[in-house]
């Protein structure tokens, strides 16, 4: 998997719904605002979107991850939590530095 840790990136692009690992995918794109959709089958999303310090939000995390570690570190932009599925078994520092978070 390619990583997007690009800083100028401001819409993540559409990922295949088999891709299992998106680990640090997007991990410092300072710039992104947008996510239109995480792969169904997302099993490893450990900072994933750690330092992307405009996004402020995501709509739904998919049902099938597992880890969401660090996934939000360091995103000072984020005002609401996405809803967390209940076979998450890692969330140590997911919301770490999301000092604007008004819904959890």
């Amino acid at each position: 998997m390619t990583f997007f840790n690009n800083k100028e990136l401001q819409e993540a692009p559409e990922i295949p719904d088999d891709v299992t690992n998106i680990r640090a995918l997007f991990n410092s794109c300072e710039n992104l605002v947008k996510v239109y959709n995480l792969p169904k089958k997302a099993i490893n999303m450990f900072g994933t979107f750690a330092n992307c310090k405009k996004i402020k939000n995501i709509t739904e995390i998919p049902n099938s991850v597992i880890d969401m570690g660090g996934t939000f570190l360091g995103c000072v932009a984020m005002v609401e939590a996405p809803i967390i599925p209940s076979n998450v078994q890692t969330l140590n520092i997911t919301f770490q530095g999301c000092v604007n978070l008004e819904q959890v």
